[in-house]
């Protein structure tokens, strides 16, 4: 572990509009249950900017925050236009997660995040190969700053490494599983039945849940919608099949100890869309009050994949 200064960044990031989101099809913007929007790609001229695996968008899509696999925090502004487009990024800031003792992880397993999920002024974050969950207060200014452990009382043991937790939510007062109460989910940890280990960590339904494996994708992030269901973003890759990023709908009511959840695909793209390595989605209501899906993809630090960003809106 490192003990030294704290890296805080000022970074400019670039936009790189994404006119439609499937080219082929320029005219098109009904994909399953949500309408394109909009989207682009972003590039900084800073050598650790990218592999983003969590977001969260807040104040009616103004407010970007994202964490990544090498430990960073991403803090900025959505500039909009008219019709809600996005101009740019402003007032970017790029910081280090520190761990409990206010320290910097040398190593990648230490810093390893993967789920963010927000609830007022406290950030919550998984990490996969350490296997617990941290909550961060966020100020106006400056970088998150470590609070506390979030009690854990589950099997760790189930958890496989650089498998672990990978999707982070907080639950809203509409979800049977209770208002403020976190949901994670594990990206490739299964049962002797093949199925997802995933977890309630508070409340009445606390406890262990399995989430239903399908087709070769991996939990990549969740989300919960107004109406307390629950949007899982899920990953394939295959060099038979290739990249492939869909959505899944779960209904919280069947969110219980024991249980195993699955639902409908409300979505699905390939490489013939606008996708790459897609690992943080968020939920937000935009200013007509429409609620709006953003996604963010995981570059991995590599000139092969980019660091794209889509809005969707959701017309479930």
């Amino acid at each position: 572990m490192s003990h030294g200064a704290l890296a805080q960044d000022k970074i400019a990031i670039a936009w790189e509009a994404i006119p439609s989101f499937d080219a082929s099809q320029p005219a098109t913007t009904k994909f399953g249950s949500f309408t394109y929007l909009r989207g682009g790609v972003l590039t900084a001229d800073h050598r650790e900017f990218g592999g983003f695996s969590g977001l969260r968008i807040g104040e009616g899509g103004t407010a970007f925050l994202a964490i990544s696999d090498r430990g960073k925090w991403l803090r900025a502004r959505l500039q909009r236009g008219d019709g809600g487009a996005v101009q740019k990024l402003v007032f970017a800031q790029f910081s280090d997660v520190v761990g409990p003792s206010g320290e910097v992880a040398a190593r990648k397993r230490d810093k390893d995040a993967e789920g963010l999920a927000v609830l007022g002024d406290r950030a919550f974050v998984s990490f996969e190969r350490l296997d617990v969950v941290r909550e961060y207060s966020v100020s106006a200014n400056g970088s998150p700053k470590f609070v506390r452990q979030v009690p854990y009382p589950f099997p760790v043991h189930e958890l496989r490494q650089n498998e672990g937790l990978e999707a982070l939510a907080i639950a809203p007062a509409t979800s049977v599983v209770g208002a403020d109460n976190l949901v994670a989910i594990s990206e490739g940890s299964i049962n002797p039945q093949g199925d997802l280990f995933a977890f309630v960590l508070a409340g009445g339904r606390r406890g262990t849940f399995f989430v239903k494996t399908r087709d070769d994708f991996n939990v990549t992030d969740a989300a919960f919608l107004p109406d307390g269901k629950l949007l899982l973003l899920e990953r394939r890759f295959s060099l038979s099949k290739g990249l492939g990023m869909r959505i899944r709908l779960i209904d919280s009511g069947d969110i219980r100890p024991g249980q195993t959840v699955d639902g409908p695909i409300l979505m699905e793209a390939n490489l013939g869309q606008s996708i790459d390595n897609m690992e943080g989605i968020s939920v937000w209501q935009n200013r007509q009050g429409e609620t709006v899906i953003s996604l963010i993809s995981d570059d991995n630090l590599s000139f092969l994949q980019q660091t794209v960003y889509l809005e969707f809106r959701y017309d479930g």
